[in-house]
């Protein structure tokens, strides 16, 4: 395309009778031929184009969107800078989801492309994607977190920042999109700055784990494991929140049974996170404070509270109990824990208990971890290495049972 036909087909736009052929065009013949990087330009700066985004007519809006994503494209950092920049904070603050979407994606294509993202970034762009965190529409406030995410740990001293995610703290519920899941996923790379830079949605985090309102739980279960599975989190919490989480526990263990399954299952999975340890970082100290977090938890010195959830008849229950198990037991109180656990190692070395595959090979997997225990007895001891040696899919043969059944 040259830039006469450009200057025409950009005329054409201004009468909006003509705007959703003409946008078409433009589409069609940016795809099928070559265009210059002044071509691009012309239409990244044109106000035409960007009235386009303003109509109700949600076709027409994303069909612009699709022809700036054209021109971006042939664009690099360096020689158009600018434009790119004008048009992803044009496209974030705008008032249509589609367009914010559109912005985000664009934005996370740069970040990812090029190596001279960190110079695009700027200010006014994190605002700006901080502010697309409390919109109600997935696509806007998903995407947002992946970019604050990748690029935010650099920028979180800043006053600016700081002010603007404390705001959103201001208006804003557990229930905002993507809110807690922000700040978990932030927690896991830099935990001290999250404790010790925003205290307050910690303290959000604890009120929703012990609100009874099960539509806000699940994120807060999922934020609690996020952030409590690097050891720095575990000190974090242990040590600067440790009377709101032995208040967490205690109700985790009153509400369990009682929750629908899609709950039980994010409870499940984030006591996973919350026993489970950096083997690279884990030490005597972390160990004690699972321990600890453990009795608050089940208030006994066995593993009664996991071995009803492996009962479970439901499989996806079970798989979570398997989990949660093999995270406790990789600790020596878990395996003591499970020993004092009447007929828990029976149930688990009966190989006839269990049908389904995945259920199998996860209970292999966990006797895989225990026959490396010097906790057990000699027969004990014997039995789990014998297990472990036959393999998960073992079937004993019918003379074998006889034979074993006359001694």
């Amino acid at each position: 395309m040259d830039e006469n036909l450009c200057r025409e087909l950009l005329a054409n736009l201004q009468l909006e009778q003509n705007r959703k052929t003409t946008l078409s065009e433009i589409k069609k013949t940016l795809i099928s031929g070559t265009s210059s990087t002044s071509v691009a330009s012309n239409f990244l700066k044109a106000p035409e184009l960007f009235n386009c985004l303003e109509d109700g007519n949600s076709e027409q809006t994303l069909l612009a969107c699709d022809i700036l994503s054209l021109c971006m494209g042939n664009l690099s950092i360096g020689d158009g800078t600018n434009e790119l920049k004008d048009v992803i904070e044009k496209s974030l603050s705008h008032s249509n989801p589609n367009v914010q979407a559109f912005g985000l994606r664009e934005f996370r294509r740069i970040l990812v492309g090029s190596t001279a993202s960190e110079s695009f970034i700027n200010e006014t762009i994190i605002l700006l994607v901080i502010k697309c965190l409390a919109s109600d529409e997935t696509s806007v406030g998903t995407p947002s977190i992946d970019v604050l995410v990748q690029i935010l740990p650099k920028f979180l001293h800043m006053r600016s920042i700081q002010a603007n995610l404390d705001d959103l703290l201001r208006f804003a519920t557990i229930l905002v999109p993507g809110f807690m899941r922000f700040y978990g996923s932030i927690a896991v790379i830099h935990p001290a700055k999250i404790y010790e830079g925003y205290p307050k949605i910690i303290g959000m985090l604890f009120d929703c784990l012990l609100s009874e309102d099960l539509s806000m739980a699940p994120v807060a279960y999922d934020t609690l494991g996020c952030i409590s599975y690097p050891s720095e989190g575990k000190r974090q919490l242990h040590y600067k929140h440790g009377a709101q989480l032995k208040a967490t526990f205690k109700h985790f263990n009153t509400v369990i049974r009682n929750l629908p399954n899609e709950p039980k299952l994010r409870l499940l999975s984030c006591l996973q996170l919350v026993f489970s340890c950096d083997p690279a970082t884990v030490d005597n100290q972390i160990t004690s404070i699972t321990q600890t977090w453990y009795g608050y938890l089940s208030e006994e010195e066995s593993l009664n509270l996991v071995m009803d959830y492996i009962r479970n008849p439901f499989p996806d229950i079970k798989r979570a109990a398997l989990a949660l198990l093999k995270a406790i037991i990789g600790h020596r109180w878990g395996q003591q824990y499970l020993l004092n656990t009447g007929g828990f190692i029976e149930y688990l070395l009966d190989r006839k208990r269990e049908a389904d595959k995945d259920i199998i090979l996860d209970k292999y997997e966990i006797i895989r971890l225990l026959a490396q225990s010097n906790v057990f007895d000699e027969q004990t001891q014997a039995e789990l290495k014998r297990y472990v040696s036959e393999g998960a899919f073992f079937v004993q043969g019918i003379t074998e049972v006889a034979i074993e059944g006359s001694s």
